[in-house]
């Protein structure tokens, strides 16, 4: 190998890491598998945020009443603003402190929003978002739904209302094209014409 290319091989593998580092060492967020849930009508469902097999809150309807709340199990809490679950908007922080155990969704009906909570993972908190949306307002529990979630990762580090996974696949995608642009450069430089030989 020529000594001139030794240090553009060392650049590679400089970039290989700075492109790899990133993703062992910064959080992530994930996508929650709950997914347009539906409340029901005078009965409660569990939800998973994590999908490991454990409910960390429940959703509760009663159109009678009428009554619709989020309530806690274990550690888990919910950010609260009284009686009623906190309202984030889209790029707004969900940190700790969440104190909430019984939270009804008055400040949320006739329109969507992000709920805050910490749930329990493996004895410690992390933070989540979940999306409602009671748009459809009125008093029929199945159009109030739980569109989306999703949750940090990382114990004890905050997570962005609204904020979505970066697919790792996309990262390597890139990694692997700029190492693929690097080879080709250096490819072109090695060439050297037949007459200056």
């Amino acid at each position: 190998m020529s000594p001139s290319l030794r240090p553009s091989f060392g650049s590679l593998a400089a970039l290989t890491a700075a492109i790899a580092l990133p993703s062992a060492a910064k959080s992530q967020v994930v996508m929650s598998a709950l997914s347009n849930v539906s409340f029901v009508n005078e009965s409660s469902v569990d939800l998973d945020i994590d999908g490991n097999g454990t409910a960390d809150f429940k959703l509760f309807a009663n159109s009678y009443s009428p009554l619709y709340n989020i309530t806690p199990y274990n550690l888990s809490r919910i950010f609260a603003n009284g009686s009623y679950v906190r309202v984030f908007d889209s790029g707004e922080t969900i940190g700790f402190g969440a104190t909430g155990t019984y939270q009804t969704f008055d400040t949320i009906m006739g329109s969507t929003g992000y709920v805050g909570v910490n749930f329990e993972r493996d004895g410690q908190l992390n933070a989540a978002w979940l999306f409602f949306d009671f748009s459809a307002g009125g008093s029929d529990p199945s159009q109030w739904k739980l569109t989306s979630a999703a949750w940090e990762s990382t114990a004890g580090a905050s997570i962005t209302a609204g904020a979505s996974a970066i697919p790792e696949p996309a990262q390597a995608a890139v990694g692997l094209g700029l190492v693929a642009g690097m080879m080709a450069w250096l490819r072109r430089r090695r060439v050297v014409p037949a007459s200056a030989a």
